[in-house]
């Protein structure tokens, strides 16, 4: 009987000219690997990960943006404020304005308009 070569082109070493490398040599490296399985832990997984940083960013811009808001809304109602404690007519104004207030001797009618 006669032997035949049944030698697999396939199966060739890393060394040899015809191995196709499914990834760089350098990314089969222990460190390279611990390091970037540290990398994707403290990315995603730990307490104190850049998801949960980037969440926190964006919740204090928000709240930071309420303080604007809220600190424009202060000053214009302390303005309204000072000019309603200094002048009666203001106040009265804003009275018959906003509260629908009326004198003894008036009556308030509503009209409304249709579209």
């Amino acid at each position: 009987m006669e032997t035949e070569n049944t030698e697999n082109p396939h199966n060739t070493t890393p060394h040899s000219p015809g191995f196709v490398q499914l990834w760089p040599r350098w990314a089969s490296n222990r460190y390279v690997l611990s390091g970037a399985a540290f990398a994707l832990w403290m990315a995603f997984l730990d307490s104190n990960s850049l998801v949960l940083h980037w969440d926190l960013h964006r919740e204090q811009k928000r709240l930071e943006r309420e303080i604007r808001h809220y600190r424009t809304e202060i000053r214009q109602d302390s303005t309204r404020l000072y000019e309603l404690t200094g002048n009666p007519q203001a106040l009265e104004k804003f009275a018959r304005e906003r509260y629908w207030l009326a004198r003894a001797d008036e009556q308030i009618y509503w009209v409304e308009e249709d579209d």
